[in-house]
C-alpha cells in the first residue's frame, strides 16, 4: 500500500498474467482486516493478505490490499520475515511507489528507480542493464523522502540484511489518480527483471475486476 497503490496494481497483472493460484493467507493484527469482492473471479471474496503461486514460474506473489495498523510496522515486518525465512525463498522483490512530485531534476528522466539491501542481490545488473537508475543515488541522498526509514519497505530490507537475504525494490514514482499504465510499466519491468519475457510472458493480462476502475463511458447520445 503506497501513493497510488501502483504495486498492489501491478501484483494484480502479474498474477493474471502469470495464471497464478491462490494457495494461502497471511494471519496477522498489524494489517486491517478487510474482505472485498474477489479481483480475478467473480463470486471470490479477497482479503487483506493473500498468497498466489505461479508454479511454472517458480514465482509466489504476496498480495496485500490493506495497509500496516499504525505502530505496528516493526511487528509486521518481523512475521513477514519469519515467514519468508520460513519458507526458504532464495530473494524478495518489493514493488512499491511514491509522490513523484518530490522529484529532482536528476529525476525527471524516468519513473522507475530501485533499491537494494547490502546483500547481494542476483538481479542488481539487471536493474543497471534496464536503465532503472538507484534511488539513492538519483536523489541525492534524499532517498528518505521517497522511501522513509520508518516505513515498511525499508525496515523489512534492514530486517533481511540481518538474515542474509536479498531484498530489492522497484519504486514508481506517480500520482494519485489512475494509475494503471505506471502499473503495466512496473509490471513491464517485473518481467524483465526476472527474466518473465524469456519464458513466453510477452504481454500483461489485466484482471477481470479492473473493468470497474474507470466506471461507465458518457451515454453521448443521451445527453445531447
Amino acid at each position: 500500500m503506497s501513493c497510488g497503490n501502483v504495486g498492489q496494481l501491478c501484483a494484480d497483472l502479474l498474477i493474471t498474467s502469470l495464471s497464478a493460484t491462490r494457495v494461502g493467507y497471511l494471519r496477522t493484527h498489524a494489517v486491517s482486516p478487510v474482505v472485498g469482492m474477489g479481483a480475478f473471479e467473480e463470486g471470490v471474496l479477497s482479503t487483506a493478505l493473500e498468497v498466489y503461486r505461479a508454479s511454472k514460474y517458480n514465482i509466489t506473489i504476496v498480495q496485500q490490499r490493506a495497509p500496516v495498523m499504525q505502530g505496528m510496522v516493526r511487528t509486521f515486518v518481523g512475521e513477514l520475515m519469519g515467514w519468508i525465512s520460513q519458507a526458504g525463498f532464495m530473494h524478495t522483490l518489493l514493488l512499491s511507489s511514491a509522490d513523484a512530485s518530490c522529484r529532482n531534476d536528476l529525476m525527471l528522466a524516468g519513473q522507475l528507480h530501485h533499491v537494494v539491501n547490502r546483500v547481494e542481490f542476483p538481479m542488481h545488473e539487471r536493474f543497471t542493464a534496464l536503465g532503472i537508475p538507484s534511488l539513492t543515488e538519483n536523489s541525492r541522498g534524499e532517498d528518505e523522502v521517497f522511501a522513509p526509514r520508518r516505513g515498511f519497505s525499508r525496515q523489512l530490507m534492514e530486517a533481511a540484511e540481518e538474515e542474509a537475504h536479498p531484498v530489492g525494490m522497484l519504486l514508481s514514482l506517480c500520482y494519485e489518480g489512475d494509475n494503471v499504465p505506471q502499473s503495466q510499466q512496473l509490471g513491464a519491468a517485473v518481467c524483465c527483471v526476472l527474466g518473465l519475457a524469456e519464458q513466453g510472458v510477452n504481454k500483461l493480462v489485466e484482471p477481470q475486476s479492473w473493468k470497474h476502475i474507470r466506471g461507465a463511458p458518457f451515454s453521448t447520445r443521451e445527453m445531447y
